[in-house]
C-alpha cells in the first residue's frame, strides 16, 4: 500500500497507521518518530530499512571509524611530491615520443 500523508510527523504518520490495521510490515526511513508510531500503533508489523538508509547507516559508521583510526592531519614530505612531478613530466615526454601523428576526417 502506498499513501501520501497530510505531514511528516509521528501523530499523523500513527493515526494513519491505527487506520490500517491489517499491514503487518512497514518499510520506512531512520526517523525515530517513524519508528515510534510503528511500535505504538502495530506493534507486531516488521520494521523494514530500504537499501539507501542501510547503505546511509554503514556509510555513518564506517566514516566515523575511519575518523577514529586516522590522524586528523596526513603530512606528504616534499620530496615526495617532487618526485611525483617529475614521475608525470617522464611520462608526458615518454607520451610524446611515441604519440603518432592521428587524422581522421569525419566527412568523408
Amino acid at each position: 500500500m502506498l499513501d501520501i500523508l497530510a505531514g511528516r510527523d509521528r501523530e499523523t504518520f500513527e493515526n494513519w497507521l491505527k487506520a490500517h490495521p491489517h499491514i503487518e510490515m512497514v518499510s520506512r526511513d531512520r526517523a525515530s518518530s517513524y519508528s515510534s508510531a510503528v511500535r505504538n500503533a502495530l506493534p507486531k508489523a516488521i520494521q523494514i530499512a530500504d537499501r539507501f538508509h542501510i547503505t546511509k547507516n554503514l556509510l555513518d559508521v564506517l566514516k566515523e571509524t575511519m575518523k577514529s583510526l586516522m590522524p586528523q592531519v596526513i603530512e606528504v614530505p616534499a620530496s615526495v611530491v617532487l618526485d611525483v612531478k617529475q614521475e608525470v613530466s617522464i611520462v608526458k615526454q615518454r607520451v610524446k615520443k611515441t604519440a603518432k601523428p592521428f587524422n581522421v576526417n569525419l566527412l568523408k
